[in-house]
């Protein structure tokens, strides 16, 4: 479950490898209203929004025990 803005991922090159395109949605997931990598200004090959999910491991909170 990903507490964060995600991104759509439209046209970024990066979008297979950041964390906040390929996190699993939560129940009400927020998504970033543009995607930063066409921002005005930013340069082609980079992404301030970029998070690398390289060796990223999903976490799952623990079950709990029934009493």
């Amino acid at each position: 479950m990903a507490d964060i803005s995600k991104c759509k991922g439209t046209k970024c090159p990066f979008k297979e490898k950041c964390h906040r395109h390929t996190a699993t949605d939560s129940q009400y997931q927020s998504y970033l209203c543009t995607p930063p990598i066409h921002d005005e200004g930013a340069e082609p090959d980079k992404c301030e929004m970029f998070w690398d999910n390289t060796g990223y491991k999903q976490v799952t909170k623990p079950k709990r025990k029934k009493k």
